[in-house]
Order: structure tokens, then C-alpha cells, then sequence
């Protein structure tokens, strides 16, 4: 498909600044000095896409925005964030992320997933099917040795928490309801 770019310049903006229409799209792209966007459209999907301000997206910023349909993503990318986001029919993903976070979030059909990371916090939220899983780590829960797996087979309802000098693994096999929970005052 054909391109239309308009280059212009404006009061406040350089020749460097883009704006790229798409035929049949509803997409308004706008690129600013020292911002790299790649936005790509797919049959079904309403995309816009105005994500590299001079506040927001930096030269460390690289955003990669994919739709598939069903879906409806928004992705926003701050200094120093690595995000990917991936959204499968029937799943509806929000991923934010803060400085110093690494998230990795990955939605199954049938679930749904949010996933907040805070500093120093390690987390992996793995969702399967008939599962309802919400895995939060706060700084008064969760500190630099603290690993928390959490896994749910069906027909199982866990809710793992770490401590301190805690190392818990818990299996769910169906029919079990297991709620494991270690503090220091019970550690050996």
C-alpha cells in the first residue's frame, strides 16, 4: 500500500518531524526528533498511536506496536523501560512499566492478567486456563531475596507469599485449596 508523508515545519519543529497517514488506517503517528516508532496495522484493528512526546519518549525509547484482532493495546514507553506486549484473542493486556522493572507479561485465553512490578522485585505470573492468578509485590512484601513462583493447575486457588529468608514452592494437585504463607517468627 501506498504512503503518504507530510513533512512540514511549524513553529517549535524541525524537518526531522514525520507525519505518516496510512491508507484505510486510522492511525496518527507523530514523530519527533531523536524518536524511533514502528506502527503497524492489521485488518480489524483501530490504532492511534501519538506515544513520542519530548517528555515521554527519549532516544533510549524503542516501542514496537502490534495489533491483532481482538485486541486493543496501548503502549506507553518511559527512560529506561523495556517493554513487550503481546495481546492473544480474547485477552486484554495493560503493562506498565516503572525504572529499574523488567516485566514480561503473557495472557492465555480465559485469562486475565495484571502485572505491577515495583523496584527489586522479581516476578513471574504464568496464567493457565480456568486459572485466576494476581501476583503483586510490594517493597514491604517483597525484597532482593525474595524469588515467588506461583503456578495454578486446574481446579486449584493458591496464594503464595514470600518473606524474607523464606523459600516456599507449593503444588496444587485438583481437588486441593492450599494457602501457604512463611513468616521469620516461624522459620527455623
Amino acid at each position: 500500500p501506498q504512503i503518504k508523508c507530510c513533512s512540514y515545519c511549524s513553529p517549535g519543529r524541525t524537518q526531522q518531524d514525520l507525519l505518516l497517514c496510512f491508507p484505510q488506517c486510522n492511525i496518527i503517528t507523530v514523530c519527533f526528533t531523536q524518536c524511533n516508532i514502528i506502527t503497524k496495522r492489521f485488518p480489524q484493528c483501530n490504532i492511534i498511536t501519538v506515544l513520542c512526546f519530548p517528555q515521554l519518549c527519549f532516544p533510549q525509547c524503542n516501542i514496537i506496536t502490534v495489533c491483532f484482532p481482538q485486541c486493543n493495546i496501548i503502549t506507553v514507553c518511559f527512560p529506561q523501560c523495556n517493554i513487550i506486549t503481546v495481546c492473544f484473542p480474547q485477552c486484554n493486556i495493560i503493562t506498565v512499566c516503572f525504572p529499574q522493572c523488567n516485566i514480561i507479561t503473557v495472557c492465555f485465553p480465559q485469562c486475565n492478567i495484571i502485572t505491577v512490578c515495583f523496584p527489586q522485585c522479581n516476578i513471574i505470573t504464568v496464567c493457565f486456563p480456568q486459572c485466576n492468578i494476581i501476583t503483586v509485590c510490594f517493597p514491604q512484601l517483597c525484597f532482593p531475596q525474595c524469588n515467588i513462583i506461583t503456578v495454578c493447575f486446574p481446579q486449584c486457588n493458591i496464594i503464595t507469599v514470600c518473606f524474607p529468608q523464606c523459600n516456599i514452592i507449593t503444588v496444587c494437585f485438583p481437588q486441593c485449596n492450599i494457602i501457604t504463607c512463611c513468616c521469620l517468627r516461624l522459620a527455623a
